[in-house]
C-alpha cells in the first residue's frame, strides 16, 4: 500500500481577528449604551457564525473528554489564579489532592450521568479543536476561569439567550473582585455566576439550561 503523503497544514485566515479589533474600539463606558451593546451583540454573533464553523482553528477536531490539553490547560487556570487556587488549598489540602480526588474530570473519560450534562461543546485553543457533546459543572467553570466562553441557554422564559462571559480575573474590573469570589461558590454546582462581557456585569445561568458552550482562544479577544 502506497504510503499517504502528509498535506502540509494551512491556517485559514479568521474573521475572529477582526472582531477582537472591533470589540477593542468599544470601551466600558460606551458598552452601557443600548446601542453599542446591540452593536457588541451583532459582532459576537458574526463570530459564531463565521469562525466556529470550521475557520478559527488548524488541523481536524479532536475528542475533549479524551485530550490531554485539556488537563493541561485547567491546571494552569488553577495555578494562575492565587484566589481561587487558595479555596482549592483550604478545601483539598493540596493541588495535588484535589485532581487526585477528582481525577475523573481530568482524566479521559466517558459520559457520565451524574455529572455531565449534554450539551455542544466546542473548545478552539492554538494547538487543538477540541468538541463533545457533553461537559461537567466543574469542566464548564474551570473554562471560564481559565478565558472567554460565549453560552447559549435557554432563559426561564423560554427564550434562548447568548452570553460572551468569563471569571478570568484579569478580564473583570478590579471592583467587582468581592464578587468575583462569590461566585466561586458555584464551583461544582449547578448555577453560574460570571461576568457578562457585553454588558459589563454579572448575570447567572443554570447549566441545565445550557445548548452550546463555546471557548475561542485564537480570537485574540483577551
Amino acid at each position: 500500500m502506497a504510503e499517504e503523503k502528509s498535506q502540509p497544514t494551512q491556517i485559514v485566515p479568521s474573521s475572529a481577528q477582526i472582531l477582537s479589533a472591533e470589540l477593542n474600539n468599544y470601551s466600558t463606558q460606551q458598552l452601557k449604551t443600548n446601542n453599542d451593546q446591540e452593536n457588541a451583540k451583532e459582532l459576537l454573533n458574526s463570530f459564531l457564525e463565521s469562525d466556529l464553523s470550521g475557520k478559527s482553528f488548524i488541523g481536524p477536531p479532536k475528542d475533549f473528554a479524551t485530550s490531554a490539553l485539556r488537563k493541561e490547560q485547567y491546571i494552569e487556570s488553577i495555578k494562575n489564579d492565587e484566589e481561587f487556587l487558595e479555596i482549592i488549598l483550604k478545601k483539598y489540602g493540596s493541588l495535588e489532592n484535589y485532581l487526585l480526588i477528582n481525577r475523573e474530570t481530568f482524566e479521559e473519560r466517558i459520559y457520565d450521568p451524574l455529572t455531565d450534562h449534554e450539551i455542544e461543546v466546542e473548545i478552539i485553543t492554538k494547538k487543538e479543536f477540541l468538541t463533545s457533546n457533553f461537559i461537567s459543572s466543574q469542566e464548564m467553570f474551570l473554562e471560564m476561569l481559565g478565558g472567554i466562553c460565549t453560552i447559549q441557554y435557554y432563559k426561564i422564559n423560554g427564550h434562548i439567550a447568548q452570553v460572551s462571559t468569563t471569571l478570568k480575573k484579569s478580564l473583570i474590573p478590579s471592583s467587582e473582585e468581592g464578587t468575583r469570589l462569590a461566585s466561586m461558590a458555584s464551583f461544582g454546582g449547578s448555577r453560574f455566576l460570571v461576568w457578562d462581557l457585553i454588558k459589563q456585569d454579572w448575570t447567572s445561568f443554570y447549566i441545565k439550561n445550557v445548548l452550546r458552550f463555546v471557548r475561542d482562544d485564537t480570537s485574540g479577544i483577551e
